[in-house]
């Protein structure tokens, strides 16, 4: 294989890389269509190079046809592709050169399918004699003729238009400007071979492999900066939504919080009730105390009033302490925390509401401890023993009931409040946990409980799920068991 073949092969070769370079961008950012018509391009090339390797090592016209045939199946993809890309590239738009370019694509193709209109039968000889090859060419037509010239004219076009537009690539301007330079010295390097004007092998795939190379280092460089700018983006956008999360988690605190209150002030009436009863006996027995002490016979009885006095006391700090730590917001950090203790926690509190209208029945199984927030869970606990209360009417048939149940199964730790109220309509129930959605009375609901405690839930990594029918209502809260105490239960 002499010289000039072995150097188009080479070209063929190394346009072929780059042609699987950019498609493979291109397949990883389907937008990136300039990528996709470089390639394109540099697949007609390889195409063209592969050609121009063959045609240099034929001695015969019927042989030499074939390879110039082969060369012309590749101007579409160089034609088209080139000014594609060059739309792209440059962010322009040329109609009529994209017409063009289709038309010289498909009179290529009628060429390479019908010789006859491309070629004149004539063998050309050429030399190179100071690389001493001599091949033969097949003579081209009128046809052939005025194909080249309308790609010649294509490409004399976009050259300048590339020029023209150099100062807006600013970084990339020089390196462009090479590749510009060393495809305009092909074009006329090759004009002045076919013109015999002196003797030198075809250049146009070299010119055509340079331009390539060079604009694909470019895209490259651009895909790689895009791609460095996006993860910085997406650095600082992860930063910017977990401190919104946070802040989105304080505003729950917040909200969950005034919940509470609301839930305090809702049951005010009722504990100020149960605070004034041990005052009162306290009072009485203070009074009776008071007559003791003017009849010394009689203080042997001191003892026991005393005694009641503390208890009344004791029950006293009890319900104030209780109604402290729920109105106290909630920031300690997670912890284990046993389900029955935040149920039994909130009993002062609920078993004032449900005077006059339930019993408070507690069925709390032996359950693994799960790990969140114990005044969190405890308010959890709370809400639907509250709504569950405030289902039942005041004065109704004396054997209503809220039913609080713990109980494991599986994994999980289930809380059952259970009511036998006038139950939710079937048409409600999709609507239940969302915010200020209430079937309550004016003045006795805010529409908030169900949807905090849904997020509550949620935030410990829980679900909620409702049973309803007319004959009351089932809420079941599934909370993780932690792995370590999942485990170590197996294992006993």
């Amino acid at each position: 294989m002499n010289p000039a073949s072995v150097f188009s092969a080479g070209v063929a070769l190394l346009v072929l890389m780059t042609a699987l370079l950019n498609g493979w961008v291109y397949a990883l950012r389907r937008q990136e269509k300039a990528h996709l018509w470089l390639a394109v391009v540099a697949l007609g090339i390889m195409v063209l190079a592969t050609a121009r390797a063959g045609a240099y090592a034929n001695t015969e016209v019927a042989e030499a046809e074939t390879w110039q045939r082969l060369a012309l199946l590749c101007i579409p993809f160089v034609v088209v592709g080139f000014v594609r890309f060059s739309f792209h590239f440059l962010e322009l738009e040329r109609p009529w050169l994209d017409r063009a370019a289709f038309l010289i694509g498909g009179l290529a193709i009628l060429g390479s399918v019908q010789p006859w209109l491309f070629f004149s039968g004539e063998p050309v000889h050429h030399r190179i004699s100071w690389l001493g090859i001599e091949h033969v060419e097949p003579g081209v037509s009128l046809f052939g003729t005025l194909l080249f010239t309308a790609i010649s004219g294509v490409i004399l076009y976009l050259i300048p238009l590339y020029a023209s537009q150099l100062h807006r690539l600013q970084e990339d301007s020089r390196l462009l400007f090479i590749p510009l330079c060393v495809w305009l010295f092909a074009c006329f390097n090759d004009m002045a071979v076919s013109g015999a004007i002196y003797e030198a092998p075809y250049l146009t795939s070299f010119g055509y492999a340079t331009f390539i190379l060079v604009f694909s280092g470019v895209l490259i460089r651009r895909f790689v900066s895009s791609m460095e700018e996006a993860e910085r983006t997406k650095e600082d956008l992860e930063g910017l939504v977990e401190a919104r999360t946070e802040d989105l988690r304080q505003k729950d605190l917040l909200l969950a919080h005034g919940e509470r209150m609301a839930t305090i002030g809702t049951l005010a009436a009722g504990v100020a009730h149960e605070i004034n009863n041990p005052i009162a006996y306290v009072t009485s027995n203070l009074n009776c105390l008071q007559e003791f002490y003017g009849r010394p016979e009689e203080r042997a009885e001191a003892d026991e009033i005393f005694v009641e006095c503390r208890e009344g006391l004791g029950r006293v700090s009890n319900i104030v302490a209780e109604l402290l730590a729920f109105a106290r917001p909630s920031e300690s950090p997670p912890q284990l925390v046993d389900l029955g203790e935040a149920v039994r926690g909130i009993l002062p509190i609920i078993r004032h509401e449900a005077k006059g209208r339930a019993e408070i029945v507690i069925e709390l199984a032996q359950v693994p401890p799960v790990w969140g927030d114990a005044r969190v869970l405890g308010q959890v606990c709370m809400n639907l023993a509250i709504n569950g209360i405030q289902s039942i009417p005041r004065g109704g048939k004396g054997d209503d009931r809220v039913v609080l149940s713990t109980c494991r199964e599986g994994d999980r730790v289930v809380l059952r409040v259970s009511d036998t109220g006038c139950g939710i309509p079937e048409d409600v129930l999709p609507r239940i946990f969302d915010p200020f959605f209430t079937t309550k009375d004016q003045g006795e609901g805010t529409g908030l409980g169900l949807a905090i405690t849904h997020q509550l839930v949620a935030r410990h990594s829980g679900e909620i799920a409702v049973e309803s029918s007319p004959g009351g209502t089932t809420f079941l809260v599934s909370l993780p068991i932690p792995e370590t105490e999942a485990a170590g239960s197996r294992i006993q």
